[in-house]
């Protein structure tokens, strides 16, 4: 029996895809426009850290106090900075911290730095991958 935890079917990837109405507004959320509930996050494996917008992040966090989906969260401070390809750069005050149990029932945690500009959906890097023991069969 492997000691990897078991998150298939779990409430933090594996929903389906819910109703959204489409909102006519500029900068409307990566869920909006794909019609994902705010619980999916993008599998980035060129991200080396994992963040979300200020956006992603709230839409997250509605979603889940108001669903039972096994999944909690908390907003804490950070002091971390962003350099992106485009020579922009920016630094996170805060992130969210997620509390995810696996279907034996063991609490996973994983954090998302939270990003003031723009409307990045949550995007999971790949250290964050590997410290919840992903397993991707191709």
């Amino acid at each position: 029996q492997s000691m990897e935890p078991d998150f298939s079917g779990g409430a933090f990837l594996g929903q389906e895809p819910n109703p959204v109405q489409k909102v006519d507004e500029e900068g409307v959320a990566f869920h909006m426009e794909n019609q994902m509930p705010p619980t999916v996050a993008i599998l980035d494996l060129g991200c080396t850290r994992a963040m979300g917008s200020r956006n992603a992040v709230n839409a997250f966090c509605d979603y889940v106090d108001k669903h039972d989906c096994g999944l909690w969260y908390e907003i804490e401070e950070t002091s971390s900075g962003f350099f992106f390809a485009n020579s922009q750069q920016t630094k996170c005050t805060e992130k969210l911290v997620i509390h995810i149990y696996d279907k034996a029932c063991n609490v996973h945690t994983t954090e998302f730095d939270i990003l003031e500009e723009g409307n990045v959906p949550l995007l999971m890097s790949l250290p964050q991958m590997r410290n919840l023991a992903f397993q991707f069969g191709l």
